[in-house]
């Protein structure tokens, strides 16, 4: 799937005439879009059991023994709450004014999963 999303993303930049701004824009957009969908259906595919009850808690574990034993209790719970925070950050993508808030979400979300 990554390379049919790498793909979408060189042809939209590809595509684009050279020197006109209106068509970087809409390469741009165009990237914007496929990067938060990606983000979002990737937040739905999450809202399952199997991932919940086993991906979840394994992928947090090692940032949950850091955490006090109540704080790491109640996180280790929340496997129905990471997919929509990924679905939301994919939303807020898109909104202009959110999009500030989202990237830092989305770093925070990719630096929590490389720990």
């Amino acid at each position: 799937p990554w390379a049919y999303q790498y793909l979408a993303l060189l042809a939209a930049v590809g595509l684009a005439r050279r020197g006109d701004p209106r068509s970087a824009a809409a390469a741009l957009d165009t990237c914007r879009l496929i990067l938060a969908a990606t983000y979002f259906w990737s937040g739905i595919q999450k809202l399952n059991t199997s991932f919940v009850a086993e991906v979840y808690p394994w992928v947090m574990e090692p940032a949950l023994v850091h955490l006090p034993a109540d704080t790491a209790a109640w996180a280790a719970t929340q496997g129905w709450a990471a997919g929509g925070v990924e679905c939301g950050l994919g939303l807020a993508l898109l909104v202009r004014w959110l999009r500030p808030l989202a990237v830092l979400g989305v770093a925070g979300m990719h630096a929590t999963l490389l720990y």
